[in-house]
């Protein structure tokens, strides 16, 4: 932990996931990490430029989007989307070769 930012590197055989559980981070930890997919937030445009050049992920998923406090049964809200979507929109004009997964509750994914 530096500046109270956690970043999780998980390995699953030759999969390595990312995963940013707070904001903020320091861009030289992050050198040759090289994660295959990374879980991050919905950040500021000029952050998701420096954390994707640095970790070059094939795959975002996105999180930490969602309004936890609704009952889950209501779905996502379509103004909590539009923010997925708006962080999905900006990754793909960073870096069009990054597939970007905006999650629904409960729905499983496998890593490819």
């Amino acid at each position: 932990m530096e500046g109270c930012s956690y970043l999780y590197l998980f390995t699953f055989g030759n999969h390595r996931l990312l995963h940013q559980s707070t904001g903020g981070f320091i861009e030289g930890n992050l050198a040759g990490l090289q994660p295959n997919f990374a879980l991050l937030y919905p950040m500021e445009r000029n952050d998701l430029a420096e954390i994707l050049k640095a970790l070059q992920p094939k795959t975002v998923f996105v999180h930490h989007f969602d309004r936890w406090q609704l009952p889950l049964a209501d779905g996502l809200p379509d103004a909590t989307m539009g923010r997925a979507r708006r962080f999905s929109r900006d990754v793909n004009a960073i870096d069009k070769n990054i597939k970007v997964v905006i999650p629904k509750y409960f729905e499983p994914h496998i890593l490819e």
